[in-house]
């Protein structure tokens, strides 16, 4: 017999899942590897903090070479561009390009519209004891 827990903890995987579904869909219609969109999205959510590659390779949990290919392979589709630290040569910050941050918030869009499809079957009443419920549980985590 499942205990109330595991029944809960099943049920909101599947929710993830189904999220993860369509942002996956997303990400092959786009031509993208799953890494290159987390990175695009880390660049543009952070674009104002100065991302170098190091940043890329602990947030993608990667080795540095693989990020070089990463981010030659966002900058030769024109999604990004690099450019030396006006202090330190050396460094080089990614920046979203016009393109590129009019993706990742196509991505943005796309995730957004599957969430009020996976929860839009809740009345707005429901949706905020959901909330309220699943706050209480993130907050004794």
């Amino acid at each position: 017999m499942t205990s109330r827990a595991t029944e809960i903890a099943n049920l909101i995987r599947q929710v993830g899942i189904a999220h993860r579904t369509k942002a996956n869909e997303w990400i092959a219609d786009a031509s993208l590897t799953p890494e290159q969109a987390f990175a695009l999205g880390h660049i543009v959510d952070n674009q104002d903090n100065g991302v170098i590659a190091r940043d890329l390779a602990e947030v993608t949990r990667t080795k540095p070479a693989s990020v070089a290919n990463l981010v030659k392979g966002l900058e030769t589709r024109g999604l990004i561009t690099r450019a030396p630290s006006p202090t330190d040569s050396r460094i080089k910050f990614i920046h979203p390009t016009e393109l590129g941050t009019q993706l990742h918030a196509d991505f943005k869009d796309t995730l957004g519209k599957a969430d009020e499809d996976i929860f839009g079957s809740l009345t707005p009443a429901e949706q905020d004891q959901l909330i309220a419920l699943l706050e209480r549980i993130t907050e004794n985590s």
